[in-house]
């Protein structure tokens, strides 16, 4: 750390490795022209905290090049306990006020744990905690530069979940066998499918939530929801919202049904339709 120079020294931070490495570091100068500087890591089975993912990566591989404005990640890779995440790309303009990201990060078979929902940004974050789960996710994040607004770096998060169980927040009604595939961006989840079983039925979700802009803020929720050969019991219709519970509830309603629904949750979108809920009754009892 000591034979480092200043940026060296803020890339170290950046990510307090520890463990081996191989490290080589270059000095070449041409006539007529300022010394230039590189530093090659590596990785050797080393452990590393990145400070913007606080995620414990550990049994790292790959190589890590620092020089005069540039770092560029090739295939730095942590493996472990079953886990995989893999880094690639580069951030230049290191010494300007905008630096330029340009980095692709695959995590695969991650478990949805508190260790990685505290590292996750505020609004990923926000995402997984909407749900209770027992699970694993795999996901692939770029990150690219924001070239209009005011954040410095914009991103598109591919995200799957799977796993046995599953309890989503805005719809506390237990899957089991559960698939989920979102897609992750700073102002919109976009649900793409949710699919689950409950005993002989199958639930289907999907549609689009908005974070809050402020941490105390809920999200915004529009989804539609499909759902096949489910016993219409006390725990279903608990999920459902209050005005569709007023008006089931006291038909006393139990047996097997069909729903389908709509489900508004402060959403103002045009393409947004407000509470909706069609049952479809195959071998249902209702008493008043």
């Amino acid at each position: 750390y000591r034979a480092l120079n200043t940026k060296q020294k803020e890339l170290w931070f950046a990510f307090t490795p520890s463990g081996s490495g191989r490290i080589v570091q270059q000095l070449s100068k041409r006539p007529g022209q300022a010394k230039t500087a590189n530093l090659v890591v590596n990785l050797d089975g080393a452990s590393a905290v990145y400070q913007h993912f606080p995620y414990q990566l550990n049994n790292l591989t790959g190589k890590v090049i620092a020089e005069p404005g540039v770092i560029e990640f090739f295939n730095v890779v942590s493996a472990y306990d079953g886990k995989k995440i893999t880094l690639n790309g580069r951030v230049t303009e290191t010494k300007s006020e905008r630096p330029q990201y340009n980095i692709v990060v695959k995590a695969e078979n991650i478990p949805i744990d508190s260790q990685l929902k505290t590292a996750l940004p505020r609004r990923q974050r926000e995402f997984y905690e909407q749900f209770t789960v027992n699970a694993v996710t795999d996901v692939e994040i770029n990150v690219f530069p924001n070239e209009v607004g005011k954040r410095l770096v914009e991103y598109i998060a591919k995200a799957e979940i799977r796993g046995e169980s599953l309890v989503y927040k805005q719809f506390p009604y237990q899957l089991n066998d559960v698939y989920l595939r979102a897609d992750l961006t700073p102002d919109v989840v976009i649900l793409r499918e949710m699919t689950g079983i409950r005993g002989d039925g199958r639930v289907r979700v999907s549609g689009n939530i908005w974070p809050g802009d402020r941490a105390e803020d809920e999200p915004k929720v529009c989804l539609s929801l499909e759902a096949v050969g489910i016993e219409l019991d006390d725990e279903l219709l608990e999920s459902l919202p209050d005005t569709a519970q007023k008006i089931i509830g006291p038909l006393n309603v139990g047996g097997i049904v069909n729903v389908t629904a709509d489900l508004n949750i402060g959403a103002t979108e045009a393409d947004c339709p407000g509470h909706k809920i069609a049952i479809d009754c195959i071998n249902t009892n209702v008493s008043f």
